[in-house]
């Protein structure tokens, strides 16, 4: 006789439970809608040619692919799989419906996915993904960058999750900074992968690893991007701290221009200051 069980790494409810889990769901979806978001839903099964195109690796890995009891039979190679993200199927949905969608294209969805993970806490191999995106043609405003937090601040707030705060960031900041200290730009993606491991290493962690013979770099470079780093305060005022720093590097200046566009577009929307830096 057959056990009833389900696979591990899958989520199932009970109905009390499912019920709550409904109530934020819809919570989430009115936050999306109350900007003007439009759903958007896509086949779980796609084309393993269109799923794949610029995957691989790992992600590969982890895909399921779906195949027929004759194709299988046959050997053939499964020419569909159920999809891992989000993504992928919206930039096929864009480029296959392109005639008949009006720009800037504003959308989301929330829909399972599937991942052929070893299961382990908070890891699934089912799970919903909750997805926006704004999609322009030849260019997109900028005020899109400072609506984007303000859809998840406010879900956030109505769902009382508690306190958080949503981290606003420009990588032309931060590569503005690095050229500006002298590193190569071949290097600077490196170094920036490393800067990313501050809030688990520490910061003193991560300058004695970018002294280290992997990077190299001189004391005086360090001490700049550690200095940089130490920048503290709420949005404005690392705003302000950012524009006195004397950088006049192209690329430095065009990302703090952009980051103050996002501030005064959050300002604008009347977005709780302290629900994000």
């Amino acid at each position: 006789m057959v056990k009833p069980r389900t696979m591990q790494g899958v989520m199932e409810l009970l109905p009390r439970a499912q019920i709550a889990f409904q109530q934020a769901f819809d919570t989430v979806r009115r936050g999306f809608e109350r900007f003007g978001y439009a759903p958007v839903e896509t086949p779980v099964i796609e084309l393993t040619d269109v799923l794949l195109t610029k995957s691989g690796g790992d992600t590969e890995k982890q895909v399921y692919f779906v195949q027929s009891t004759g194709a299988r039979q046959q050997g053939k190679d499964p020419d569909l799989a159920l999809r891992f993200d989000l993504t992928v199927p919206l930039a096929r949905y864009v480029a296959e419906h392109e005639g008949q969608l009006t720009f800037p294209f504003r959308r989301y969805q929330m829909q399972r996915v599937y991942r052929g993970e070893r299961a382990q806490r908070g890891r699934y191999r089912e799970f919903y993904q909750c997805d926006i995106d704004v999609i322009g043609k030849d260019s997109l405003d900028p005020r899109y960058d400072a609506e984007v937090p303000a859809v998840i601040i406010g879900i956030f707030e109505e769902l009382a999750i508690g306190d958080f705060t949503v981290a606003i960031n420009n990588r032309r900041v931060l590569l503005g900074l690095l050229g500006s200290l002298g590193i190569a730009t071949a290097l600077q993606p490196i170094v920036l992968r490393e800067i990313d491991k501050i809030d688990k290493r520490g910061l003193d962690a991560v300058a004695e690893t970018l002294r280290g013979d992997g990077f190299d770099l001189s004391a005086p470079v360090v001490d700049g991007i550690t200095r940089f780093l130490g920048i503290t305060g709420d949005a404005r005022e690392v705003l302000t701290q950012l524009q006195a720093t004397g950088i006049d590097e192209a690329q430095y200046l065009e990302g703090v221009r952009e980051l103050e566009e996002v501030i005064t577009g959050l300002e604008s929307l009347g977005v709780n200051p302290d629900c994000y830096r």
